[in-house]
């Protein structure tokens, strides 16, 4: 799937608009209200000067997978009402740096499970029941239980199956020029 890149905070500001009615819609089919979804988009690899116009367009969460870019981009947009999330791999050496500037960090460490949607939706369901025991046998060790599932090829099948963040970048932001592979860990034994 191709995604149209965002220029003008007019850009953003439809792209934000077509994510939250599919998110609101993916919610809707699985019973649930849109309110309880929040949205992440994803600013990887987007200069800054668009992602001053995505602030301006009502973004003020965002996601960076890159420690060095998250934090160089902390310091750059400093003027900014901006909370931002560490995704994906997270080397331990850059865990300080990340909590020195961070509000959150989400984890996916295995390419492999993130392109097979049928796969994934399963994990969704997985996480979700794990979640709702957790909060069944020790609520306080979860806190408010947020689900951070799905990115911009599934995160309406992430909302469906319970997901409270969806983290989307291409979607919001435009096609990446970068591969993901680029992102990602070299494939492990691991899932």
């Amino acid at each position: 799937m191709t995604y149209p890149t965002a220029r003008t905070v007019q850009d953003f500001t439809r792209h934000l608009a077509d994510v939250r009615s599919r998110v609101a819609a993916a919610a809707e089919r699985a019973g649930r209200a849109a309110s309880e979804v929040r949205l992440l988009p994803v600013s990887k690899t987007v200069p800054e000067d668009r992602v001053r116009l995505a602030v301006q367009a009502g973004c003020h969460e965002l996601g960076e997978n890159k420690v060095q870019e998250a934090a160089r981009k902390h310091r750059e947009l400093a003027d900014l009402d901006v909370s931002w999330s560490i995704i994906g791999h997270l080397q331990r050496n850059k865990a300080r740096d990340v909590a020195a500037f961070a509000t959150e960090f989400q984890a996916l460490d295995s390419r492999r499970i993130a392109p097979d949607t049928a796969r994934v939706r399963e994990c969704f369901r997985l996480l979700r029941t794990l979640r709702d025991r957790a909060r069944q046998t020790d609520p306080d060790l979860i806190g408010p239980g947020e689900l951070s599932m799905g990115m911009s090829g599934d995160y309406e099948a992430a909302v469906e199956e319970g997901a409270t963040v969806v983290r989307v970048g291409q979607t919001v932001f435009g096609q990446r020029a970068t591969p993901d592979s680029y992102y990602w860990p070299p494939t492990s034994s691991r899932v």
